[in-house]
């Protein structure tokens, strides 16, 4: 079963207070700890896709990372005495983080149990983790003192959000048409290619979706 989602762990609950409050020295430890655990148990998947699927799948990785990175540098960029957080670093964005991983946990889950009768509650979960998300994620914005108007900072910030927030619907509408076909049990031969393509890349996406959180 793979280990991405347990590695993202380790990342996600140390660095993101470290980026909120700055510290440089914490920051660069578990950057280190994340890179060796991902290059001792995961690093092995990236080289295991098939040949016919390894270059939609490293531009569809590249674009992902081009993207946050330059929102993520425009938010830094933009950063000035009088920006005001949306959040509470310690409030709404760790409980969001920790629902979408474990919601990508499970994912991972269903993925290396996909041939047994506990597939089905796996996905059912990362699902329902999702759901979660999106909640907590339409809660903070509407509780946020911070419009996405006071300045480029909020607006980047903003911005960041809800391209994250339209990644998870996405997944989550992915994931729910997946279980209906499961139910549906329209695993016919003609259309087996189809369905597997579009079972891999709802996988793939979301166990990646933990990469632009942290």
């Amino acid at each position: 079963m793979s280990l991405f989602s347990l590695v993202n762990l380790v990342l996600l609950f140390f660095i993101l207070p470290c980026i909120f409050f700055f510290h440089p020295f914490i920051l660069v430890l578990i950057l280190c700890l994340w890179f060796y655990l991902f290059n001792r148990y995961v690093s092995w998947e990236f080289v295991n896709i098939t040949t016919d699927r390894i270059v939609g799948f490293w531009l569809f990785l590249v674009s992902e990372i081009i993207v946050f990175a330059t929102l993520l540098f425009t938010c830094l960029w933009f950063q000035d005495y009088y920006s005001k957080p949306i959040a509470y670093a310690y409030g709404a964005p760790m409980v969001e983080s920790w629902l979408l991983i474990s919601s990508s946990f499970f994912m991972t889950s269903y993925r290396g149990l996909i041939n047994t009768k506990w597939c089905h509650l796996f996905l059912n979960w990362s699902i329902i983790f999702s759901f979660f998300f999106m909640i907590t994620a339409v809660l903070e914005v509407i509780s946020s003192g911070v419009s996405s108007l006071f300045n480029p900072h909020a607006a980047a910030c903003y911005m960041t959000i809800g391209l994250h927030f339209i990644h998870v619907v996405i997944g989550t509408v992915g994931l729910t048409q997946l279980i209906i076909i499961l139910d549906l049990m329209l695993f016919v031969v003609i259309d087996g290619w189809l369905l597997c393509i579009g079972i891999l890349l709802i996988m793939y996406g979301w166990l990646f979706l933990p990469l632009c959180i942290c």
